[in-house]
């Protein structure tokens, strides 16, 4: 998957060759009040269960709806930000510290239950990678451009969100 994304962002960034602005963003997961990932991760834990993929220490680079919104927005409105950026909230977890924050905020026990890596291998093939590589995206180079998150941490994401 990363040399697929590697070829698609050197083929977009080409385009600057004709003088045409492009920006790129590298989304993390997105969280929003309903749907997507977060519905995910939180399902399970309502009904009292929950599971760790692998170690559980791989990277959720994640970042709240209206923060991707913002960004794309901040993006398209300044007209000397170009480039690839990570759309990622500045405070990335890995995923026990992640599951365990949505936990907090729902406040809910639950079991934990350890999947690892050679059985996800075994179900899903190459695409157990998805769940347990780890990928920190950095939100440092949007932040440099004049991008202030509103919500920085998981705990006020979620606190919006749930």
């Amino acid at each position: 998957m990363g040399q697929l994304c590697r070829i698609w962002e050197d083929e977009a960034l080409s385009w600057e060759q004709l003088g045409i602005r492009v920006v790129i963003n590298r989304i993390g997961l997105v969280l929003a009040a309903n749907g997507g990932v977060l519905d995910m991760i939180k399902n399970p834990i309502k009904k009292g269960v929950s599971s760790y993929f692998g170690n559980g220490k791989q990277m959720y680079p994640w970042i709240h709806i209206d923060d991707l919104c913002g960004m794309i927005m901040h993006e398209a409105e300044s007209k000397s930000i170009k480039g690839t950026f990570n759309a990622a909230a500045p405070n990335s977890l890995n995923q026990r510290k992640f599951t365990k924050a949505v936990v907090k905020v729902l406040n809910k026990k639950f079991i934990a239950i350890t999947l690892p890596k050679f059985i996800l291998k075994l179900m899903m093939g190459e695409r157990s990678g998805v769940l347990v590589d780890s990928f920190h995206l950095s939100a440092e180079k949007i932040q440099k451009e004049g991008y202030l998150f509103q919500y920085s941490t998981l705990d006020i994401a979620l606190s919006d969100l749930l």
